[in-house]
């Protein structure tokens, strides 16, 4: 009885023993330990694969993802299975936990590290120079290596005109020669040139209101190399139309084939990589330069009344929008040119029966752009609306535009630092080069500077004429020529154009009305604040160099501090400023 009682329990659990191993064993294996009289359980092991490759440079790279897989402990592993014959290589080693590996087969006995390092073919590149020189020469290259074009050769008095397969000459050489990613085999080329040709070059247009550098009747520029010449207009009255490049018959675009830049009444332009005859033709607008407003028109002082612009100096305070506090501000012109004469311009009518007479380029601030816009160009449509500030910011809109053919004289002002001025009551302003100086921080709707140029971003004077040149310290201040060097560094506009507007600004250009000087021709500044009856009296009148110490205001009670308008910072009583142009301290209460 007690035998067929054990041999039925060793039945169930010889059973039971089957059918447990079988519900699990993807996961573990149970073996009996008749030692110790109980069953053990083996845990699956982690093989993590690794590709990797070395470049024709012996640097290693990663050839494709990392993988893990599991494996019953004992299980053997054949290690070619996982070779990709595809991978265009030399041969593969096999490390395991990073020490080389030399077997076809590999046991699972725990967790472990296999990597597949392929070393790739390594394919040569030879060059024929035919006598050029190459720098850079790309020697080698596998089919890992990223698309890549071979280097551009030099000759001296020869163009390359690409690469050839082989040893030979072709009919249509590579250029560029490009490899892509997944080539193979070894390269060959050969270098093909054609001797530089001397290409005319021509002038049209209005050829007897402008010369030329080169002169001469007979001017060639090298083929491949960038000509330059330089425009120089025979009057001061006259300006640019129009300017018009063809090469081979072709019109390049301005910016891409060429470019041209400058100011008054010299001209620099720059034509790339000749590859045929040029014709520059140059067209001479005669009615005179500069961006200008007519005579007789009414420009706003510090105390809202008017003065003709004929009748502007360099001593009267005129009242401005300040773009960093969005109220009112004060400035003395930091330029005024002399009286222009043109044969015509632009007449625009606002609702509020304001009119403004401009020559050339002048601007206005539109509401609908939110920027200040060229009267004379597309910008400014009948039916906009533009900045009145007789009395805080007000709207009024244009109701006709139109062009007048009749003589008249002009004037030019700028103020210092906001470049505006407040013209028979419209906000106006002349931008040198294109708006940079305001338009590029853009305007919130109180007419205040967006994007403030960091401290960091501007650069000091003695930097500036390090890079630059000369320049005035007066015009670097007032014409704020930190805020157009950032311009510049930014892509705004380029360095050509920057040293246009130093040439244009300079002081001693032929458009300027000079500052007043005493007898030793030193400049002398108005400096007034706004506790002065009349901030145009030459009473106010400064040398350069000398110290202003700033005064107690007359009314002391509730003061906070002087502003100072011209540099937009503030000042105690008895602080000292160096006076290096003029400006002007408006008393801030609380």
């Amino acid at each position: 009885m007690k035998i067929t009682k054990i041999l039925i329990l060793l039945l169930v659990g010889i059973i039971s023993s089957f059918f447990f191993v079988n519900k699990v064993n993807a996961y573990v294996t149970v073996t009996s330990d008749p030692a110790i009289n109980r069953f053990t359980i083996a845990s699956n092991k982690q093989v993590t694969y690794v590709y990797s490759y070395i470049d024709e440079n012996s640097v290693k790279h990663t050839l494709a993802p990392t993988e893990v897989v599991e494996y019953f402990g004992g299980t053997v592993i054949t290690l070619a299975d996982r070779i990709d014959n595809n991978v265009d290589y030399d041969q593969v080693r096999i490390h395991i936990n990073d020490t080389t590996y030399t077997d076809n087969t590999y046991t699972v006995s725990d967790n472990v590290t296999i990597e597949y390092v392929y070393y790739l073919n390594i394919y040569s590149i030879t060059y024929n120079l035919v006598s050029g020189t190459l720098n850079n020469q790309i020697n080698s290259y596998t089919s890992m290596t990223e698309t890549f074009d071979l280097p551009t050769p030099t000759r001296n008095n020869y163009i390359f005109d690409g690469w050839c397969n082989g040893n030979t000459n072709c009919s249509n050489p590579s250029k560029p020669y490009t490899v892509t990613q997944g080539s193979t085999g070894n390269i060959t080329v050969r270098a093909q040139w054609h001797q530089k040709q001397n290409f005319r070059v021509t002038y049209a247009g209005d050829t007897n209101r402008y010369s030329h550098t080169p002169t001469g009747s007979y001017i060639t520029t090298p083929e491949g190399e960038d000509f330059t010449t330089t425009i120089r207009l025979s009057s001061n009255d006259y300006s640019i139309e129009s300017v018009t490049i063809s090469m081979n018959n072709q019109q390049l675009e301005s910016g891409e084939g060429y470019t041209y830049s400058g100011s008054g009444r010299d001209y620099s332009l720059t034509i790339y990589n000749v590859s045929g005859p040029i014709n520059i033709n140059v067209q001479v607008n005669t009615d005179g330069g500069g961006g200008c407003l007519a005579e007789g028109t009414k420009i706003m002082l510090w105390d809202g009344s008017y003065k003709n612009i004929e009748d502007i100096t360099y001593n009267d305070l005129l009242k401005v929008w300040n773009h960093e506090t969005g109220t009112y501000g004060y400035e003395y012109p930091a330029w005024i040119e002399n009286r222009g004469t043109a044969t015509k311009y632009t007449k625009v009518t606002f609702s509020d029966g304001s009119e403004l007479k401009i020559v050339f380029e002048h601007r206005v601030f539109s509401r609908r752009l939110n920027k200040y816009v060229n009267i004379n160009s597309d910008e400014l449509q009948v039916g906009d609306e533009v900045v009145s500030l007789e009395d805080g910011i007000n709207y009024v809109t244009v109701t006709s535009k139109e062009i007048v053919y009749e003589d008249i004289n002009y004037y030019h002002v700028i103020t210092s630092r906001y470049f505006n001025m407040i013209a028979n009551g419209i906000l106006t302003t002349y931008e040198v080069e294109n708006d940079i100086s305001s338009n590029y921080k853009g305007f919130t709707d109180g007419i205040i500077w967006l994007n403030q140029t960091p401290e960091d971003r501007k650069q000091n004077y003695e930097e500036f004429i390090n890079t630059f040149g000369y320049v005035d310290k007066y015009l670097f201040k007032t014409l704020k020529l930190e805020d157009f060097k950032y311009a510049a560094e930014e892509g705004f506009l380029t360095r050509e154009e920057l040293e246009s507007i130093i040439t244009e600004y300079m002081m001693n250009s032929s458009y300027r009305e000079l500052v007043p000087t005493n007898d030793e021709g030193q400049y002398l500044w108005m400096v007034a604040t706004s506790d002065d009856e009349d901030p145009s009296d030459t009473v106010h009148q400064m040398v350069e160099g000398s110290i202003y110490t700033v005064p107690t205001p007359i009314n002391e009670e509730n003061f906070l501090h002087w502003y100072n308008h011209s540099d937009n910072k503030y000042y105690q009583p008895g602080d000292e400023i160096e006076v290096d142009s003029s400006m002007y301290l408006e008393a801030i209460y609380n």
